[in-house]
């Protein structure tokens, strides 16, 4: 599966939602969801946009970035699926878990190299923007619950939640 098919999924579009908003027909997209032709850049930056992914992972080109599981810690190292800036605080990363029973998952990584990921990752209810960290629960990579300060996770309590 392409990651152009992944995000697309990972969305919840359709095809034809896709494609209309690219501005091309189904049966193009297809094409390029298969793999067997390829997005040129024009189409690169609409599939991009209208999915709020980086081009470089559509292109299978995106850096990695190692997070830490908390339930076994093992480090993996993680597709940058789209970042967010969030001024003054951090980046607010979307993350392609190696393991495809997982799939896509939030992670904060902090000016100060403190590194959040949601509480729930497996829920569907996942921050895709920076509006959205406020509303979900962050751990350390300990596991450790976060305390937030105007609504962004800040300190670790110790213990369990």
């Amino acid at each position: 599966m392409t990651n152009l098919k992944k995000a697309r999924q990972m969305r919840g579009m359709a095809q034809k939602e896709l494609a209309q908003q690219m501005g091309i027909s189904p049966q193009a997209l297809n094409q390029y969801e298969s793999g067997t032709a390829g997005l040129g850049p024009k189409l690169l930056g609409l599939a991009a946009g209208a999915l709020e992914v980086c081009p470089a992972y559509l292109r299978d080109v995106s850096p990695v970035l190692p997070v830490r599981d908390p339930e076994t810690g093992a480090v993996y190292m993680c597709k940058v699926v789209a970042d967010t800036p969030v001024e003054g605080y951090g980046v607010l990363y979307i993350v392609e878990h190696p393991d495809d029973l997982v799939g896509m998952m939030p992670v904060i990584q902090t000016a100060d190299g403190m590194q959040f990921t949601a509480w729930d990752w497996q829920s569907n209810d996942m921050p895709w923007g920076a509006e959205d960290i406020a509303g979900i629960r962050w751990q350390d990579a300990r596991g450790r619950l976060a305390v937030k300060l105007d609504g962004l996770p800040r300190l670790t309590l110790g213990g369990d939640a």
